[in-house]
């Protein structure tokens, strides 16, 4: 028997009940230790998704799991990731695709430190996830015992403190219960994040029979996982409705990733009402990119047009669900946000906090906030019913910087290679209308950004197919996220492959993640973007004239680093390459590795960056 909860983006998850686990362990409770009883804790709170590396310290968790996979009716599914940081990676790839939240485990010493790159990430993009490390047993703490992990040795609970919302070490399994709850309670909470349970290996083993506390009667949809109810005060309300009274132009609407649920509302008011939209970067996958209202996206790798837009805006700008950080607003450049016109909503009380000079701000759900707007100015304005959608006709939309679009007109210079931004529009062509996107940070993420027309799909929990992780903007993240977002999109028949898109810069840093995918059988395009250096690092130093220097790679033909692996690879020069393999690719079950030699001369948008770092700006 099977429950369904809904999880606050509207993630349908099916959990196993209480009574099911518990009767299918009632026979053999006498032969059950902690880990077997925390497993069951975590499957009846739907956390069935587990991404890690077993070792020695975490050995217990793992046969606790080993036994409920082989034994449960619906046990956990468990991925081995080939580095630690990946399994951070890939639990928050595969929470932004779901809205579920997995499960992190690494071994004590190096398996926990070597987590810490990926918890930073997701800390700073507010993923929450629960992460459990072993720990060497209580009776060797202060011996020197090997990977000691206690305060005796290197502390992994302080050191994570620094990267999760919540770090503890259980020092008696009564405790287990309640640590698990506050944490879970914190990493669902207002400021979602990771949290970190540190559990010594005798804990984990301590048989059942012992244990005095019962099954938890509570579940994680309970304890912070309701979707968000608040509404707007009705004063506030009617000062926002105000100000769209006074004014008689066209609204533009900025959206962030807290619009998922509100994404059809608002693209309805706008297509009606003759209103703009602009998103910020980790909202791209929101809205379909050939709607007419749509004017670019603001933000580092953003669009002219989409400033421009905010310019020329003589009526209110809604700013809803998302912070102004230095990604979002392309160097905290605000401009274009005359207070006065200026309504911000967002559910988070964080995302309020960035000073922003505003008519109105307000912690409130957005999708109650637009549908309140909507019905108030349909009645004003007397509409019985919405516009037809109005989808653009020209072949390049007018927010592509035109000097972007005149060279990927032009022919490649050099016929060893292709040029960045026409590869990336093929490839958008060649890709289906689900498909899903992860980039990484620095070229891939730039060129992605301004490149990649976006085509939503409604089909699992969140529309959103463009994702990114530009907070803390790790090198190599695409590559392991992209195991979690196609992990958790794989029971949608109706879904097409996963698309990785990094440089050969990230990739020689995470590239054995593509073990992974092949393991897992997962349907992942991997783009390795080669132009023999660090690509950023490169061009920021030819604009502002410093030391040409570190920046060279060596030349590897990464076709035949994925024939090591043993999957489809293909050394990419010319369009034709890439369509004669992208046929193969869709034909062929398991990931493909594509080695696209791009033009490095070519320099992709991201003047925002140097400005915001103290340069000249010279793009």
């Amino acid at each position: 028997m099977t429950t369904s909860k809904k999880t606050n983006n509207g993630a349908e998850l099916n959990l196993v009940t209480t009574n099911d686990i518990n009767d299918h362990y009632a026979a053999a409770h006498e032969k059950e230790d902690v880990s077997d009883w925390f497993v069951k804790c975590l499957l009846n709170l739907g956390i069935d998704q587990v991404f890690g590396l077993p070792g020695a310290a975490i050995e217990p968790l793992y046969n606790g799991l080993g036994r409920a996979k082989r034994e449960m009716p619906i046990g956990p599914s468990i991925i081995t990731v080939k580095h630690e940081a990946a399994a951070a990676f890939a639990a928050e790839g595969y929470y932004k695709a779901t809205g579920k939240i997995a499960l992190c485990c690494a071994t004590a010493g190096p398996g926990t430190t070597n987590l810490i790159t990926g918890l930073a990430s997701a800390k700073l993009e507010r993923v929450p996830m629960l992460v459990v490390t072993g720990q060497t047993k209580l009776e060797d703490f202060s011996r020197g015992v090997i990977q000691d992990s206690s305060r005796d040795g290197i502390s992994t609970v302080s050191l994570l403190n620094e990267v999760c919302n919540y770090s503890s070490m259980v020092t008696h399994p009564s405790q287990l219960i309640h640590k698990l709850h506050a944490a879970l309670s914190i990493a669902m909470g207002p400021n979602p994040g990771p949290v970190h349970l540190s559990v010594p290996l005798d804990i984990f083993r301590m048989p059942l029979h012992n244990l005095s506390t019962p099954f938890p009667a509570f579940n994680i949809f309970k304890a912070g996982l309701a979707p968000v109810e608040s509404i707007m005060p009705d004063q506030l309300f009617v000062e926002a409705l105000s100000t769209f009274n006074r004014f008689t132009e066209a609204a533009t609407v900025v959206i962030g990733t807290q619009c998922a649920d509100a994404i059809d509302e608002i693209i309805e008011l706008a297509n009606t009402l003759n209103w703009n939209i602009i998103a910020t970067p980790n909202a791209k996958g929101l809205i379909d990119h050939q709607l007419e209202c749509f004017k670019g996206t603001v933000g580092l790798g953003g669009h002219a047009l989409a400033y421009k837009t905010l310019d020329s805006t003589k009526g209110p700008i809604l700013i809803l669900g998302t912070p102004f950080d230095e990604v979002t607003t392309g160097g905290w450049d605000t401009s274009q946000l005359p207070p006065h016109r200026v309504i911000q909503i967002d559910p988070s009380p964080l995302n309020l906090q960035t000073f922003l000079p505003a008519k109105v701000r307000c912690t409130a759900n957005v999708k109650n906030f637009v549908l309140r707007l909507k019905s108030a100015l349909y009645e004003k304005y007397e509409i019985k019913s919405p516009q037809q959608l109005q989808l653009r006709e020209s072949l390049r939309p007018s927010y592509i910087d035109q000097r972007h679009w005149d060279s990927f007109e032009t022919q490649d210079i050099q016929s060893h290679c292709i040029k960045p931004q026409k590869f990336m529009w093929k490839l958008n062509e060649l890709a289906g209308k689900d498909t899903a996107i992860c980039t990484d940070t620095s070229g891939p993420y730039m060129w992605a950004m301004h490149m990649w027309q976006s085509k939503p799909h409604k089909r699992v929990s969140t529309p959103n197919n463009f994702y990114l992780s530009m907070a803390l903007s790790t090198m190599g993240w695409a590559l392991g996220a992209s195991v979690g977002v196609a992990q958790g999109l794989k029971s949608h028949d109706d879904f097409n492959p996963v698309i990785c898109i990094t440089g050969d810069g990230s990739y020689l840093m995470s590239s054995q993640e593509i073990g992974t995918a092949v393991q897992q059988g997962l349907n992942i395009a991997f783009f390795v973007l080669n132009n023999a250096s660090y690509g950023i690092v490169e061009h920021c130093q030819v604009i502002v004239g410093a030391e040409q220097i570190a920046f060279k790679l060596p030349d590897v033909n990464y076709a035949d680093f994925g024939k090591g692996f043993g999957i489809p690879s293909f050394r990419i020069q010319s369009i034709e390459d890439l369509e004669k393999a992208w046929d193969v690719f869709v034909e062929t079950p398991g990931p493909v590795l594509f080695d696209v030699i791009i033009d490095a001369d070519e320099m992709p948008p991201f003047g925002h960056r140097l400005e915001s770092l103290g340069f000249a700006n010279k793009n």
